[in-house]
């Protein structure tokens, strides 16, 4: 695994992880959730393709100032630029869901979607509803209260090795409700400014059946807007599938890169 800084607009550094050789596929995390989101992923994919992903501003590893979503974006693709990639599918969870569907817009070398508890309501809503699920730093009891919330009943039992290592990250990584405060003051303002049927490129949409955050109206929603969306629901799962259910979306994003992906030829 490779980690790359590359220097922010705000003069501060955007850190990149890439691991593996292959057609690229980036992780999008969201703000407000430390580094640990693809971590079930990640390396899963990083063998068969390049797998690409960066610290989400906002978390208390990242060095960088809050970016907003078109902000990030541009830093997307200057790495990508800089980085010869040609084509890439683009993986999204919360809030980067809306960062992967504003970069797919905005440039021309996403090749597809896999987007994952996406936001689909006034992000004033969404923000209200994460401040009730964010931790408080250094208290377990707390974070795993309020994890114990956000995710499904049965992911605590069934994997109560897994739960107690998201309790431990969250812990040491998330934002508290006043970095929640920030995050949204900085990015409440956006709203899509193009109607979701010119994204014609292929999209599956991901959402867990207990998501206490993204209701299934929304999903519904996002999905049949757009003209190439597929959903599908994740059943037994709150609002972190990717965790809780993770060979299940393993196997979706798998099915997913190889029926979409372009591999050029050496």
């Amino acid at each position: 695994m490779t980690d790359i800084n590359r220097p922010s607009v705000d003069g501060s550094e955007v850190q990149y992880q890439i691991a593996g050789e292959g057609p690229v596929v980036l992780f999008v995390p969201s703000p407000g959730f430390g580094g640990w989101q693809w971590a079930w992923q990640f390396q899963e994919i990083a063998g068969p393709y390049r797998a690409v992903t960066y610290l989400p501003s906002g978390t208390r590893d990242s060095d960088s100032e809050l970016r907003s979503i078109q902000q990030t974006t541009y830093h997307i693709e200057r790495l990508l630029k800089e980085e010869n990639v040609r084509h890439v599918q683009l993986l999204g969870f919360g809030l980067g869901s809306l960062v992967a569907l504003e970069y797919a817009k905005r440039y021309n070398r996403a090749q597809s979607l896999l987007l994952i508890s996406t936001p689909n309501s006034p992000l004033e809503e969404y923000f209200d509803a994460m401040r009730t699920y964010a931790v408080t730093a250094n208290n377990r009891d707390q974070t795993a209260a309020v994890t114990t919330e956000l995710t499904s009943i049965s992911f605590k039992q069934q994997s109560p090795q897994s739960f107690d290592q998201l309790v431990e990250w969250r812990m040491q990584e998330d934002p508290e409700p006043s970095g929640w405060a920030d995050i949204s003051a900085v990015l409440d303002d956006y709203s899509r400014d193009w109607p979701l049927y010119e994204m014609t490129l292929p999209t599956q949409v991901l959402r867990g059946t207990n998501d206490p955050i993204v209701g299934r109206s929304e999903t519904v929603d996002l999905t049949d807007n757009l003209p190439r969306g597929m959903r599908t629901d994740i059943k037994s799962s709150g609002h972190l599938p990717m965790v809780e259910r993770a060979s299940t979306v393993n196997d979706l994003i798998a099915g997913h890169l190889e029926e979409h992906t372009t591999r050029e030829l050496e």
